[in-house]
């Protein structure tokens, strides 16, 4: 009994502390405030309505959030103990702040990285994701740390490519403690009853929150004690099976750490936020060609079918993209941006590209789109990234102090030009993409042929020697002409006609005839010699930094055992006065020699080095003070331009140190290219008679065709007057040069002091004596052989017999005259032609132009007539063979381009140039006075 009453009085005190609380919390709910209703945003009524969700964002707070972030790139034998997180460069940094800029404003923008840039730049969607959840600042309620909403934005990514978009987010794990202690703050909000930017980014945090779980894994499987930037976000892509576009996001979201955080133990919200429709910071890929129309359309953007619009483009224009796109770039991008632009008006994009030329295209286009969109009044700005990096991590610190340099070129042309610029413009008028590509990718192998440090008969040689024949034949393969000539060849035999089959054929001949020269020597090989002769007798150090390794090797040898440089090359190499390295190392050797050889270190040549070469070697801090670069005539003027769209941009950072270097390049580039740019030799001279000339007087004006300009008379030292016409090529001769001293320049651009060539009657004929014509001719004549070879097999008949009855038949047709069955077959008896010593070659051929025009139709070479004959048949004719003062001009390559224009793989030739230019010196005179006239 006692017990039981006990029992009672319990239930009954038990009972009254139950009442007593529950009138306490009753009193506490009737006290209470009123809950905050979370604040619903706006979506619009129609597509084209201006809508700005993520106008609140202040971007230096989400930049000041994103320093605090640290990333590790993923690799194979990653160890959290040694390998250090890192902070993203300023380059990303800058990125990100363009993105969140346009996100927040509405502002587009053109960015132009320069000289590197980032591979796939959809990876600034992910890290600026993650730096707005930090925008907002830290609130403190009822000792509880909490954090308002973020909105979430979603981005349209175009062109995206498939396997290659959006994966470089992948190989980067951000540090889980950082991401984790950020979102901890937005979980907390519901703690204080603060709204929610949406119900799907509530899930997200929730999610986020998970990965605490994740530092379990730190001593078993380091790997995955982090997750990557690209499973934080869901990507999606309009490239999908039965063309159903964004069906479901490409990779799951937190695939690689979902075992390790509990995630699908827990709450498992992944399904919520994946949902196209309405998933938080998701990010939408458009391929190129895709149908425009039908996928912007697309429900996942349309409100009235609970979609969401995009908040803001990114354009990715990086060179393998517009490589991708073709020739037709410009008009997807275009046909792109006005069906965005007609979906959504108000739509902010980030352009980002490497070509200053797409850069200016892309500013002009964004700016010009503003009287189209809600905030017009707003200039779309252009920026230029100046970055060495190639990634997010990269230490890449802002370009501060650089030291002068003054630059010079030295450029050359001739057969190796003319074959690039015939396979440039075969590569534009050939239909077939594919076939377009071969040829453009065998350009670069031209290049790389021509960059020989000798010609292909010696390289071989050394490499044989040195290494083996499978390593000479391995190198040398190719640079060969059967490589080069491929794509060519099958775009002619798959049928090309008319105007594309007249490119192919100019550039088979033009490939064929430099490779020719190639055999006994290259234009770099020409330049190299007369560079290194100045050099092994220079006291000041010098480095010559080749293509590759394997030039370098080359050069190394073959210099080291030439019969008249070879000691004096071997003495520099071993004192240190002389430096032979690779690109690939030229970094490295520069950073080393800023701290060792910062005084005696002159100059640095780079020979046929890229674009990227070239600007990563501007923007050293250090570098030599002399900078010379060795190229051909095309990359001179592609350099210029490239540089030239560079300077003109008003956004150019680093101030003027940046842009004085720029300018020291292109001042010379350009003058190289005045001073260069000398056609092959002229041949097409006047049948006239020899022309009496004042002894006082030399006059150039007397035997051309232009009777209608302007003239320009020199008063010289000697004496002497020179006329020339206003436009005419005069050659200038600079002694201080350390290789060729002679260049061209306009006459109008002589000034008073200036040295220049006389050709007076003296100097042309000693020229013909040195170069006789015939030996100029040679080039063409050995191009005539090339086309009548090729031709040959296309006539029609069995034996050749028959087909010199098919070619005689057909000249009678395109009106040539009658012409015997023996003449004919010695026009087409190429093989046993070229059988003769090359010097004694001459054009086996009709000497009259109707029939000559009549032979070439008929073996349907007609395009190449007129330039064989000018070049070719003329000059070899006995009433064509007096030139008077136009003989001249017929020399200028051979004094202004030695190694490139007038070059022949011929020794007797290549002596013939050395005792011309030899006899110029005793033809210079200095300019004491200029009269400038024009024609009444």
């Amino acid at each position: 009994m006692e017990w039981g009453k006990d029992h009672l009085e319990k239930i009954r005190e038990g009972q009254a502390q139950a009442a007593e609380k529950r009138k306490r919390l009753l009193d506490k709910v009737k006290n209470a405030p009123p809950p905050r209703v979370a604040k619903k945003f706006s979506e619009p009524t129609h597509v084209g309505e201006h809508v700005r969700r993520c106008s609140s964002l202040v971007v230096d707070r989400a930049i000041n959030a994103l320093k605090q972030f640290q990333f590790l790139q993923l690799h194979q034998n990653l160890n959290l103990k040694s390998d250090r997180f890192l902070h993203v460069n300023r380059p990303t940094e800058f990125l990100v702040r363009s993105f969140l800029e346009g996100v927040a404003t509405g502002v587009s923008r053109s960015i132009l990285q320069w000289p590197a840039g980032q591979r796939d730049i959809s990876i600034v969607h992910s890290i600026a994701a993650i730096a707005a959840l930090g925008s907002v600042p830290t609130k403190q309620e009822n000792g509880i740390a909490w954090c308002d909403a973020v909105p979430d934005f979603r981005t349209l990514f175009f062109p995206w490519r498939s396997g290659s978009s959006g994966t470089t987010g992948h190989a980067f794990l951000i540090n889980r403690d950082h991401l984790v202690a950020l979102n901890k703050k937005h979980l907390t909000r519901q703690s204080v009853d603060a709204p929610e930017a949406s119900p799907e980014l509530k899930k997200l945090h929730v999610t986020i929150g998970h990965l605490q779980q994740l530092s379990k894994q730190d001593p078993r499987r380091p790997h995955l004690a982090h997750p990557t930037l690209g499973e934080l976000l869901p990507a999606y892509s309009d490239v999908a099976p039965k063309g159903m576009a964004f069906p479901s996001p490409i990779c799951d979201i937190f695939y690689r750490v979902c075992f390790g955080a509990g995630i699908e133990k827990l709450h498992d919200y992944r399904s919520a936020i994946c949902n196209p429709h309405s998933a938080p910071f998701g990010i939408f890929g458009i391929s190129a060609s895709s149908d425009l129309r039908k996928v912007l359309a697309h429900q996942v953007f349309q409100p009235a079918k609970n979609g969401r619009p995009p908040d803001i483009c990114i354009l990715d224009l990086a060179p393998s993209v517009l490589g991708r796109m073709g020739n037709s770039w410009r008009e997807k991008i275009d046909s792109f941006l006005d069906q965005m632009f007609e979906r959504f008006s108000a739509m902010p994009v980030l352009a980002v590209t490497q070509d200053p030329f797409v850069h200016s295209v892309m500013a002009r286009r964004l700016d010009g789109n503003r009287g189209k969109r809600p905030n017009k009044e707003r200039a779309s700005p252009s920026s230029v990234l100046v970055r060495l990096s190639s990634d997010i991590l990269t230490p890449d610190p802002e370009i501060t102090i650089l030291s002068r340099v003054s630059a010079k070129f030295h450029s050359f042309g001739g057969a190796g030009f003319d074959a690039i610029s015939a396979m440039s413009e075969a590569a534009r008028m050939v239909s077939d993409g594919s076939a377009a590509n071969a040829i453009l990718r065998d350009i670069r192998r031209m290049r790389q042929a021509l960059s020989l440090p000798c010609g292909v008969e010696a390289a071989h040689a050394c490499l044989s020697a040195a290494e083996s024949d499978e390593a000479a034949d391995f190198f040398l393969e190719p640079r060969s002409l059967g490589t080069i000539l491929r794509p060519i060849l099958d775009a002619i035999s798959a049928g090309a006609a008319g105007e594309e089959l007249k490119c192919l054929r100019r550039a088979e001949v033009s490939i064929r005839s430099a490779f020719k020269q190639f055999q006994i020597q290259t234009p770099v090989g020409s330049v190299l010699s007369d560079w290194i002769d100045k050099l092994v007798r220079k006291s000041s150090h010098s480095a010559i930094a080749f293509p590759s390794e394997d030039d370098r090797k080359l050069a190394q040898c073959y210099f080291s055992q030439h019969p008249v440089l070879g000691s004096a090359v071997t003495a520099a190499l071993s004192k240190g006065r002389l430096h032979f390295i690779s690109t690939s190392e030229l970094d490295a050797y520069l950073h080393q020699a800023a701290k060792t050889e910062r005084r005696t270190l002159r100059r640095l040549i780079l020979i046929s080095p890229s674009l990227d070469t070239v600007s990563t070697t501007l923007l050293r801090p250090w570098i030599p003070g002399d900078l010379v670069i060795v190229s051909d005539h095309a990359f001179t003027r592609r350099l210029t331009n490239f540089y030239g769209a560079l300077r003109r941009s008003s956004a150019l950072p680093a101030g003027d140190q940046v842009a004085s270097r720029l300018s020291a390049i292109i001042d010379a580039a350009e003058a190289e290219i005045a001073a260069r740019s000398v056609p092959t030799i002229e041949l097409e001279f006047e049948r006239t008679a020899a022309v009496d000339v004042h002894p006082g007087l030399v006059d150039l004006t007397t035997d051309d065709d232009d009777d209608s300009g302007e003239t320009v008379e020199f008063a010289l030292a000697s004496g002497r007057r020179l006329r020339v016409r206003a436009g005419a090529a005069i050659v200038r001769y600079a002694a201080a040069e350390d290789v060729n001293p002679f260049s061209k320049a306009i006459a109008t651009e002589i000034a008073v002091g200036e040295t220049i060539l006389v050709p007076d009657p003296d100097f042309v004929e000693q020229a013909k004596g040195v170069l006789p014509l015939a030996v100029l001719a040679q080039g063409a004549v050995t191009n005539y052989h090339i086309l009548i070879e090729a031709a040959l097999p296309s006539i029609r008949g069995a034996t050749m017999s028959e087909k010199v009855t098919t070619v005689i038949k057909l000249m009678k047709g395109f009106g040539g005259h009658e012409r015997s069955d023996a003449a004919v077959r010695d026009w087409l008896n190429v093989a046993k032609h070229k059988k003769m010593p090359p010097e004694t070659w001459r054009s086996h051929a009709p000497m009259l132009w109707e029939d000559f025009s009549a032979f070439m139709q008929a073996l349907n070479l007609g395009m190449f007539a007129q330039q064989i004959w000018g070049e070719g048949i003329a000059p070899f004719r006995r009433d064509r063979r007096r030139a008077g003062f136009r003989m001249a001009r017929a020399f200028l390559s051979v004094l202004v381009d030695p190694h490139g224009a007038s070059a022949a793989a011929s020794k007797d030739f290549t002596n013939g140039i050395a005792t011309l230019r030899e006899n110029a010196l005793e033809h210079l005179d200095i300019v004491v006075d200029r009269e400038h006239f024009s024609k009444e």
